[in-house]
């Protein structure tokens, strides 16, 4: 659950007219802006808040349906006894000819109640349920069972130390903030989370408390942890479990950001994120649900895609995957563990699916003793601990096992990486079909878009995710093309080709009203007369894109 608190600012910031939104949310706790809007997502989708989108204010109100925010705690136990109520007034529903409206406005309560969302969640193919992720589980030694902390207690350790259970750390931290005399005492990522956060708050009240010595963190220290700058400490942590300089690059394209913060720490870069997605052929990448799903843009053949990319650049890597219901899946996240670690040691970050949510990520790190994956992701480089045992099942929505461990970079033709580039671009835009049922690629893209822009109930959101990420990925298409013409003057006529696309998707992100380094829109509905005026767009882009598909084929066929 995001934290209470910022649930409760934004209810008091629609109640006082004053129209939030996720940037100003972002400002006022200092998160990251997909985790803002994350929380007013939770609030519509799971809270039932009528939340309305004002354009003219450039945030949220309620609209006419009352609202009361829930109590404060409902406790994991209670999560799970609803989220069974709901499952079960859902199948009474299903068999209720009469009563069963009735129980379905039952079981949407519970659901909301439950944290399980407005409508259910469809598992990944091959889980027949969400997966359970296991607790963070922390050990603090003070006063006994503080009421801060007792939705978190679980019991007392032998040595009479509190046992604290969480699966949000930020939420945590921000209830020992009202524990006095509680410290942490593991794990240590914890204690180093709250120490990073201390230190923010004293730099960002510096001018008001210059003449106040402030009272030191209340944490628990061990031997070699002797106070000092805050460099000192980090490298006295470093010393303690593996580690990597490999962080997240930020990117529309998460996997590209991810790829881009592992090869250059690995002194396999140094990247230009265009040149990376270009060459790698990604910045060609196009996938469409014929409802505009959120989920388009990341669904598609990782496995042979991501291994082939970095084949493309002459990068040696391994890609292992492992779905959910499959017999070997859990063997699979165990060694998972092992190979990651193994990378680390070897001085090399991992490339992972569902770091901080459904994006990939970078695992920089581990902690042997508090059995963890230190990460880095689109939420910022330092990204949600992955516990070994939740390796896989961190995004609920697709818990699937992926992750690619560069092993070497050889040298490469680059005229041979960029007709091979193209080559994939070609064959991406002509494919005939998908290995996803309602999902089509490249030129069919386009047709899937068009027509869930002229159906009723298509996602907004994805909508808006979409034309972002295939923006920017337009925007490094035309520009690597246009490198490669630099050299090869036959490859204009692409390059401008590649161009005109690009100022069309610049076009339909003017109708959304949008812009790349803006993410605050992807809030917003898409109206219906967005909706129409993208549709001729649409159509516009996809004959730029096949004049283009056949002007890089003429290049091939006569360059060979």
């Amino acid at each position: 659950m995001p934290k209470l608190h910022r649930l409760h600012w934004i209810d008091a910031q629609v109640r006082a007219g004053r129209y939030p939104n996720a940037r100003t949310l972002a400002a006022a706790f200092g998160i990251s802006h997909r985790q803002a809007l994350r929380d007013f997502e939770y609030m519509r989708d799971s809270l039932g808040a009528p939340l309305v989108y004002s354009a003219a204010h450039r945030g949220f109100t309620y609209g006419e349906s009352p609202f009361v925010l829930p109590g404060p705690y409902v406790t994991e136990t209670q999560q799970a006894a609803l989220g069974h109520l709901a499952r079960y007034y859902e199948a009474v529903a299903e068999h209720d000819r009469d009563a069963g409206p009735v129980y379905a406005d039952l079981a949407g309560l519970f659901r909301r109640l439950s944290g399980l969302g407005s409508a259910p969640a469809r598992a990944a193919r091959g889980a027949e349920q969400p997966l359970p992720l296991v607790p963070y589980r922390a050990i603090l030694a003070g006063p006994s069972r503080p009421a801060p902390l007792q939705p978190f207690y679980r019991g007392r350790a032998p040595d009479g130390k509190l046992i604290v259970e969480f699966h949000d750390p930020d939420a945590f931290l921000c209830a020992l903030w009202d524990a006095p005399g509680c410290r942490i005492e593991s794990p240590r990522w914890l204690r180093e989370r709250l120490r990073v956060r201390a230190e923010r708050i004293v730099a960002d009240n510096r001018d008001m408390t210059r003449h106040v010595t402030p009272a030191a963190v209340n944490l628990s220290q061990e031997p070699g942890m002797a106070p000092g700058s805050k460099s000192e400490r980090r490298m006295a942590m470093e010393k303690r479990r593996g580690a990597v300089g490999a962080r997240f690059v930020e990117g529309w394209m998460s996997y590209v950001g991810a790829v881009q913060g592992v090869l250059d720490a690995a002194g396999m870069g140094p990247w230009e994120y265009w040149r990376l997605m270009g060459e790698t052929g990604m910045a060609f990448h196009l996938v469409m649900h014929e409802t505009c799903c959120i989920s388009s843009v990341t669904v598609y053949d990782w496995m042979n895609t991501h291994s082939a990319a970095m084949s493309r650049i002459g990068v040696l890597s391994e890609v292992y995957q492992a779905l959910p219901g499959t017999p070997t899946y859990d063997a699979a996240c165990r060694r998972a563990v092992v190979n990651i670690r193994e990378s680390i040691d070897n001085g090399v970050g991992v490339v992972l699916w569902g770091v901080d949510t459904g994006e990939f990520g970078v695992v920089h790190g581990y902690d042997d003793e508090d059995g963890v994956l230190l990460t880095s992701g689109c939420w910022g480089s330092r990204g949600r601990p992955i516990l070994y045992e939740n390796i896989g099942r961190t995004f609920p929505g697709a818990p699937v096992l992926h992750y690619q461990i560069m092993l070497e970079r050889v040298p490469t033709d680059e005229r041979q990486t960029a007709r091979s580039a193209l080559q994939h671009y070609v064959d991406l835009m002509d494919r005939p079909g998908h290995i996803a049922p309602g999902y089509r690629a490249g030129l069919l893209a386009y047709d899937n878009w068009i027509q869930g822009l002229q159906t009723e109930g298509f996602s907004g959101t994805g909508c808006r995710y979409a034309t972002f990420v295939y923006t920017e990925a337009r925007e490094c298409a035309a520009r690597y093309v246009a490198h490669l013409a630099g050299a090869d003057p036959a490859l204009k006529p692409a390059a401008d080709a590649f161009r005109r696309t690009a100022e069309i998707y610049g076009r339909m992100m003017k109708v959304l009203g949008q812009d790349l380094s803006d993410p605050s829109p992807l809030e917003a509905p898409v109206s219906a007369e967005q909706a129409a005026a993208l549709v001729p767009l649409l159509r516009e882009a996809k004959q730029s894109e096949a004049e283009t598909v056949a002007l890089v084929q003429r290049y091939l066929e006569t360059s060979a």
